[in-house]
């Protein structure tokens, strides 16, 4: 017979600690050192640091948002805005040149030419142009009844002449006002929508620069398009005039057959339309930064920040109810806000304010509500504090960023703009030779 199992015989006692040492230091007894009995289990294993944090975040060392998205860029934007504006302001003085040049050898007596004569006999020439238009559309229609073409032909001379009688300011806020028309049309075209999104508007985490020139002759809703056109007609007008009256007193005694060419490189790119390029594009570019590198890191960090979450769900059931707002508008306040796209002229028309409240500033202005008589200064002190308090506030009905550079350029320009103007003209004219 086998000897009956003794507990407490060394060699008992010795297997038992031998097993225990084992399990504890596997690497002493090489991979045969634990031996258990049959069925035993051995105990569970510790996780390691990073598993217990996997358990709480798995996307530990994965690339997170921010960095796959990476950070909007600026310089191209930059660099496509100086660019461009140097060019369109060179390439409008340089069409002042040759349409003052011509407009001179036209005259009767080129030796007796100035600005008002020169002026005069633009406005001569258009009368002539415009007449030949309306003769070649009466000959076009006269197969069609003239109780058909009569009101319609009537309706042409009525604008034709209002058109005519308007001063050289006004006649390029027309233009301008007529292609941010065809830009609107085009925003009501279903088809169109797609397109006109992602090339006339400028959303500043897209990566685009071209779209910080189209954006300013965008306007997606007609109550927009109404509001800029009727103010850019007000004070260009009156902001042309002020330019007139500066290229007047320049050194070099050159003419100006007409001042809308520098208005118009001071609105864009052909003779129909470049200030308010400068100064649409200046309040663009100035915006995009604004929200490359301030708004986007801004919100970047709140979405990181889990208080800003905390706070949100806290005030989603508790303040604020006292002051009349919902729970849902108390969390939407601690919610990161989206940066939009942006469109329309409103950085440009306020810089022709700004230029015209300097120049004019013994002038009034009406409000709209109520209809009462205001100093332009007042009214233009007002919209800058408005926007002002609209980034302290975190307002987004407006690009108030856009309101406040455009106006920072209007104040520049009415300074220094006309003797770069001047300036221009002479450089331009050299290179081609002109005395």
């Amino acid at each position: 017979m086998r000897a009956a199992h003794d507990p407490d015989s060394p060699a008992t006692r010795l297997k038992l600690f031998r097993d225990e040492l084992a399990i504890e230091s596997p690497a002493l007894f090489g991979k045969n050192a634990i031996k258990t009995k049959a069925g035993s289990k051995a105990p569970p294993r510790q996780p390691t640091f990073r598993e217990e944090l996997l358990k709480e975040d798995p996307t530990i060392g994965e690339p997170n948002f921010a960095e796959l998205l990476g950070k909007p860029g600026i310089w191209k934007q930059i660099f496509f805005a100086s660019a461009l504006g140097i060019c369109v302001f060179f390439y409008a003085a340089d069409r002042a040149n040759l349409d003052t040049r011509w407009l001179i050898a036209a005259h009767a007596a080129p030796f007796l030419a100035s600005n008002d004569r020169l002026r005069h006999l633009r406005k001569r020439l258009l009368t002539d142009k415009l007449g030949k238009i309306l003769k070649r559309t009466q000959d076009a229609v006269s197969f069609i009844p003239k109780i058909i073409t009569t009101p319609f032909l009537w309706m042409f001379v009525k604008a034709s002449n209002a058109y005519i009688s308007s001063s050289e300011g006004t006649r390029a806020a027309y233009q301008i006002c007529f292609i941010n028309g065809v830009v609107w049309i085009m925003w009501q075209i279903n088809s169109l929508k797609p397109f006109m999104k992602a090339h006339f508007t400028h959303n500043p985490l897209s990566g685009r620069y071209i779209t910080l020139l189209t954006s300013v002759f965008s306007h997606q809703s007609f109550i927009h398009l109404l509001a800029n056109s009727f103010a850019l007609v007000s004070f260009g007008s009156a902001a042309t005039s002020y330019l007139m009256a500066k290229q007047t007193q320049n050194k070099e005694g050159f003419l100006e057959s007409t001042p809308k060419y520098q208005f118009l490189a001071a609105y864009i790119g052909d003779e129909t339309s470049f200030f308010h390029t400068l100064a649409g594009l200046f309040s663009a570019l100035a915006s995009h930064v604004v929200a490359a590198r301030i708004a986007y890191p801004r919100i970047l960090a709140e979405l990181r920040s889990s208080k800003a979450a905390k706070v949100a769900l806290s005030n989603a059931t508790t303040t604020l109810r006292n002051f009349g707002e919902t729970a849902k508008e108390s969390a939407a306040m601690n919610v990161p806000r989206a940066i939009l796209p942006s469109l329309g002229a409103s950085g440009a028309i306020y810089g022709t304010v700004l230029i015209t409240a300097f120049a004019y500033p013994d002038a009034e202005v009406f409000l709209l509500f109520p209809p009462i008589p205001l100093p332009i200064i007042w009214g233009v002190g007002g919209m800058v504090a408005l926007d002002i308090m609209g980034i302290i506030r975190g307002w987004r009905l407006f690009d108030h960023w856009a309101h406040l550079s455009g106006a920072a350029f209007g104040l520049w320009y009415y300074k220094y703009g006309p003797d770069y103007w001047n300036a221009a003209r002479v450089e331009m004219a050299q290179q081609r030779g002109f005395k």
